[in-house]
């Protein structure tokens, strides 16, 4: 059993700020990593002491609903097989950026190479644009074969934008359907990242009160029970901080003090907080999508770098001073798409 994809876990202090909006994302196809330069910080209040704690996501808006209805979150009865346009021995050997996905509600994307398209725009009234986000390899079922959780982002047009994961087993010779996470929309439990990580298929969502734009984060662990998907343990839940200018402050959800950070890191970036001499940080920043550049993180002390987390590697610092601190995203190069970054920031 193996994890494919990583995450992040970062510690930090409490700030109050505004929930800036987010666009979609729209990456490649499988995993891969990704950073920026630091600038002056600014001054915020100190960060509490109290250690993350576990708590409910906020319930699904009843405000106005996209343009496009997001699928159902039911899981199949019985697994359903998919279309194979390759072939493999193996099941994490297999490519599933070459494959037909069926999403659920008549719709089926027959990838090529990660992408499909069909219809020239979104008025017609076939459009489907999919795209492979990434595929995690695990035993989510405790039988020692392993299963695929397969990440794909899909849209018929108008302003709704779905991710769902669909998880795959082998029979032999070719994936089987097993069940779907079920898609959301955005900020309207839309599905931010999956990862399989210790036997569980690790998802997070997104909360907030319009499709457009986050406020929080849960993440929770599933493990696969037949053909659906049960929880195993609580969730955690962040505040979403969009790291948007050269001066972010970065907040934290009431008893909490974590902060989930995202960004796209194409211009000076950094985000500021405050945290007491003594206390522990933690810094652990997501792998990057395929095509995406690889990004690092430095948390710095004024001018001064006092360590750098990457994908794979989280920092994990003891603060040697209080007051203010800042996190900055910085580009090692690589890939074809645009720099972006996500990471949980802790502090205990």
């Amino acid at each position: 059993m193996r994890r494919a994809v990583g995450i992040v876990a970062l510690a930090a202090t409490a700030l109050t700020a505004t929930a800036a909006c987010s666009s979609a994302r729209s990456p490649g196809s499988v995993v891969t990593r990704a950073p920026l330069p630091p600038t002056s910080g600014a001054s915020v209040t100190l960060a509490p002491t109290v250690a993350p704690a576990a708590t409910t996501a906020p319930a699904a808006p009843t405000t106005a609903a996209p343009t496009t209805a997001a699928p159902t979150t039911a899981p199949p009865a019985t697994p359903v097989p998919a279309t194979a346009s390759t072939t493999s021995a193996s099941i994490a050997a297999f490519d599933f950026g070459t494959f037909t996905h069926d999403l659920g509600n008549g719709i089926t994307a027959p990838l090529v190479n990660g992408q499909f398209q069909r219809g020239r725009s979104p008025s017609d009234d076939d459009y489907l644009v999919a795209r492979l986000h990434r595929t995690s390899i695990g035993d989510l079922d405790g039988d020692g074969a392993d299963e695929a959780a397969v990440e794909v982002y899909w849209t018929t047009g108008g302003t709704g934008q779905f991710v769902d994961v669909l998880v795959y087993e082998w029979d032999g010779s070719k994936p089987v359907l097993v069940t779907r996470a079920g898609s959301g929309d955005r900020a309207f439990e839309g599905i931010r990242r999956s990862y399989v990580e210790g036997g569980t298929l690790v998802i997070e969502r997104l909360h907030g009160q319009a499709a457009c734009c986050p406020e929080s984060v849960e993440r929770r662990a599933f493990t696969l029970a037949g053909t659906a998907l049960r929880p195993a343990g609580p969730a955690r839940t962040w505040a979403w901080v969009l790291i948007d200018s050269a001066d972010t402050p970065i907040r934290f959800l009431p008893g909490t003090s974590g902060a989930y950070l995202s960004g796209d890191v194409t211009g000076e970036r950094r985000g500021s907080f405050a945290a007491r001499a003594g206390q522990t940080l933690t810094l652990d920043v997501a792998p990057n999508l395929v095509g995406e550049p690889v990004v690092v993180v430095d948390l710095v002390q004024g001018d001064t770098v006092l360590g750098t987390a990457s994908p794979g590697a989280p920092l994990v610092v003891r603060l040697p001073a209080s007051g203010g601190y800042g996190v900055v995203p910085r580009t090692l190069g690589g890939g074809t798409g645009a720099p972006y970054v996500e990471a949980v920031l802790s502090i205990g």
